[in-house]
């Protein structure tokens, strides 16, 4: 009896930690699919709500962030429009705001020190 109940929440912990462990290695493409990925992005909500992976996520996203967008070769109005989606996307898994304030300081010190973040932002609005 007991043991039979250990073992099964032993095993709903592990296929959570792995499906978590799965869509945060997805993340950046959740990201930019949003919000027709929004399925992904609950799923790995649900799994984060058993596991409490967000520090993984967090180092995922930055070392993703920093090797597919903050570099010179990124278009600033791509980095800008990914940013968004991060935000939307982040507020959705988190509405608390924690795990988008860790992610977001590294893409906002990024944007301002690129000269041409204010004329990308004004000609997106236009």
């Amino acid at each position: 009896g007991s043991s039979f109940a250990q073992l099964r929440t032993r095993l709903q912990l592990f296929l959570y930690e792995t499906l978590c462990n799965l869509r945060i290695s997805e993340m950046f493409d959740i990201i930019i699919d949003f919000p027709d990925s929004e399925p992904a992005l609950n799923d790995l909500k649900l799994a984060l709500s058993k596991t409490h992976q967000y520090p993984q996520l967090v180092t995922s996203l930055h070392q993703t962030f920093e090797r597919r967008l903050l570099h010179p070769g990124a278009n600033t109005s791509d980095i800008i429009t990914q940013y968004i989606s991060t935000i939307k996307a982040l507020h959705q898994l988190d509405p608390s705001g924690t795990t988008l304030a860790a992610i977001s300081k590294p893409i906002q010190a990024y944007l301002r020190g690129r000269p041409d973040t204010v004329r990308s932002i004004v000609t997106g609005l236009t």
